[in-house]
């Protein structure tokens, strides 16, 4: 109470220094009332800053006697595709692939010298990547109170490193994990995302893009909307689209140079089941150019389309190697290596190629586990960032289905 007397005290003198000096009471009252508003604002604004702050601990007990301090989590798939395919590495933004096709042929003896035109020519694609970022934030003193506290080291600086290792592992397998199962295959690129127009009614599957505070957030229709409908009016019919939004994938790439008719050899299988699917993936391999089945080449398939596979044959062990696996699509003189991956996600798409054809791109993997940290005065801001994209080298001898 004294204190609060003294400051009432001070605050008046001061109001009156205020008022003779400007000539106007009304100015010295309005500095008064602020000044008592403001004593109150700090704490408000602190418990909202750092319960906006990760991690959320509110999950945790408090903290009452040793508790097992094992940390568990969900396991992520980890970043496939990079041996899956064929990889270029210390890529910053392009790079070419060169073509070289002879399309002269030769001719019945005329004693004649005529060159073909046309002949040796050599075309030119870029094989682009595009640059992808994480950032997160931890509030050391969110641990306190909970038994997790321990794991901080000495010291109540923010920049203390020992407490978050195990958020550094999560982080970096979480990241591994989104990209491999959603990039590779389902990846649509910036350019895939409409600017939303609020006049329009949206189909389930479309891709919009909208402004959020001074952030451009990616989005994709989860439920049809009608005109007006935002993803903040109506969060339940939209779903983030910001890992779709990194770069174009592979499975987007082949899908549309299908439709185009850039891949010339392409089966119709329909739906894959276990009944069938021996015939209808053999039916893709039967559509690779005559060199790809005599030289041998790679299929390219999901997980839950070599199940399929497996569950079509009623004696299996005559076909897979000692181990009990499956390596070579049977009856094609081991020419047909089989490779699930598990980046091909929600997808019965099946493709036939030379192992050299389908291309990833980045500048290096470890990029993919770097944590830079950004001190500041009481949380500490991390961020991690790269490059990735895909590309296929040459459509021609490709084979592939009619699946999606």
């Amino acid at each position: 109470m004294k204190n609060l007397f003294f400051g009432l005290c001070a605050l008046i003198f001061l109001m009156g220094v205020i008022s003779t000096a400007t000539g106007s009471p009304a100015v010295a009252c309005g500095i008064g009332a602020l000044s008592i508003v403001s004593a109150f604002i700090p704490k408000v604004q602190g418990v909202l800053l750092f319960s906006n702050i990760s991690p959320d601990v509110s999950a945790l007990s408090a903290y009452a006697g040793k508790f097992q301090k094992k940390i568990y989590r969900k396991f992520e798939n980890s970043l496939d595709f990079f041996k899956d395919l064929n990889t270029y590495y210390n890529v910053k933004s392009a790079t070419n692939l060169t073509k070289l096709a002879v399309n002269g042929e030769p001719r019945p003896f005329t004693g004649i010298f005529s060159p073909p035109s046309g002949d040796i020519v050599y075309s030119d694609q870029k094989l682009t990547v595009d640059k992808w970022q994480r950032d997160f934030q931890v509030m050391p003193d969110n641990y306190r109170g909970t038994y997790l506290e321990d794991l901080r080291g000495a010291g109540e600086n923010a920049n203390n490193m020992n407490f978050p290792s195990h958020v550094f592992d999560a982080v970096a397998e979480t990241l591994a994990g989104n990209i491999n199962d959603v990039v590779p295959w389902h990846g649509v690129g910036v350019d895939g995302f409409e600017a939303f127009n609020p006049a329009t009614a949206y189909a389930v599957g479309a891709f919009v893009k909208y402004t959020v505070g001074d952030v451009l957030k990616y989005y994709e229709v989860k439920t049809l909307t009608i005109a007006g409908e935002t993803p903040i009016s109506a969060p339940d019919k939209f779903i983030s689209g910001q890992v779709k939004a990194i770069t174009e994938g592979l499975g987007t790439k082949l899908r549309k140079a299908r439709t185009n008719g850039l891949i010339p050899n392409v089966a119709s299988t329909g739906v894959i089941t276990k009944a069938d699917a021996y015939e209808q993936l053999l039916s893709v391999w039967y559509e690779a150019p005559e060199w790809v089945k005599i030289k041998g080449g790679t299929m390219r398939i999901s997980y839950n389309v070599l199940e399929l596979l497996l569950a079509s044959f009623q004696d299996i062990s005559k076909y897979t190697e000692k181990d009990g696996t499956l390596t070579y699509l049977p009856l094609t003189n081991k020419k047909c290596k089989l490779l699930p991956c598990s980046w091909i996600t929600k997808s019965d798409m099946v493709t036939v190629s030379p192992d050299h054809n389908l291309l990833a791109a980045t500048d290096l993997e470890s990029d993919y586990r770097v944590i830079r940290t950004i001190p500041q005065m009481f949380h500490l801001d991390y961020s991690m960032t790269g490059v990735l994209g895909f590309g296929i080298q040459d459509f021609d001898v490709l084979s592939i289905n009619d699946r999606n």
